[in-house]
C-alpha cells in the first residue's frame, strides 16, 4: 500500500541549523511547500525570523493561493 504523499515528501530530510540566517531561510522554505495548512507553534514570534521580508511574501503567496 502506498504511503500518503505527505509523508513520503518529508522523511529523510534533517539539517542542523546555525544562526538566525539558516532558521531564516527553514522557515521560508517550509512556508514555501506548504499545501494545505500552517502552524507555527512558538512562544513568541522572533522578528528576526517572522518580522523579515522573505517569510512575510512566502506567507502572503501562501494565504492569498488559498479560499
Amino acid at each position: 500500500m502506498a504511503q500518503p504523499r505527505e509523508i513520503i515528501k518529508t522523511q529523510g530530510i534533517r539539517e542542523i541549523l546555525n544562526g538566525t540566517a539558516e532558521l531564516r531561510h527553514a522557515v521560508v522554505d517550509v512556508v514555501s511547500h506548504a499545501e494545505r495548512s500552517l502552524s507555527i507553534l512558538t512562544p513568541n514570534l522572533e522578528p528576526e525570523i517572522y518580522e523579515h521580508v522573505e517569510f512575510l511574501d512566502a506567507l502572503k503567496r501562501f494565504v492569498l493561493a488559498r479560499t
